[in-house]
């Protein structure tokens, strides 16, 4: 008899770690979880932040791919509905670092560029301040996530 070893046969299983976002919950109650737990999502840790309910999914996988749609369908089976997905934290990270890298960019362009006497002008350094404030608002927001944590 050719006993295999188990580990070996799974050597490019991976574990990737993602968020689902999910509609059609109110809160967090025992049923939710037990559906969950059932459902076989007994590796993600379901949170509520802001009246919006979450699945944070550490999946061994083959592929992120086949991680992400068996957590869909496995969400799915509950009856909740999979509103999207989030990427692991260090790609929220890497989108907040190129925003603030087009900001750098948009500023020396506009700086340069701008004459003050100019209504364009004006409405140039509006839209900068606006990228400005999205930029702090996405900091706040991962600033919040990571005292959640």
């Amino acid at each position: 008899m050719n006993i295999q070893n188990s580990s070996a046969l799974n050597n490019d299983v991976k574990c990737y770690s993602f968020t689902l976002v999910l509609s059609g919950v109110d809160e967090l109650t025992d049923d939710v979880m037990n559906a969950l737990f059932e459902a076989g999502c007994d590796d993600a840790t379901p949170f509520v932040r802001a009246k919006t309910f979450y699945l944070g999914f550490d999946r061994e996988a083959h592929a992120l791919s086949e991680a992400i749609q068996t957590a869909i369908d496995d969400a799915q089976k509950t009856g909740l509905e999979v509103v999207r997905v989030v990427p692991p934290e260090g790609d929220v990270i890497d989108t907040f670092n190129k925003l603030l890298q087009a900001k750098r960019i948009l500023t020396q362009e506009l700086w340069t560029s701008l004459d003050e006497s100019s209504e364009i002008d004006r409405s140039k350094a509006s839209v900068l301040k606006g990228i400005e404030s999205f930029a702090h608002s996405l900091l706040q927001e991962l600033e919040d996530v990571d005292e959640g944590s």
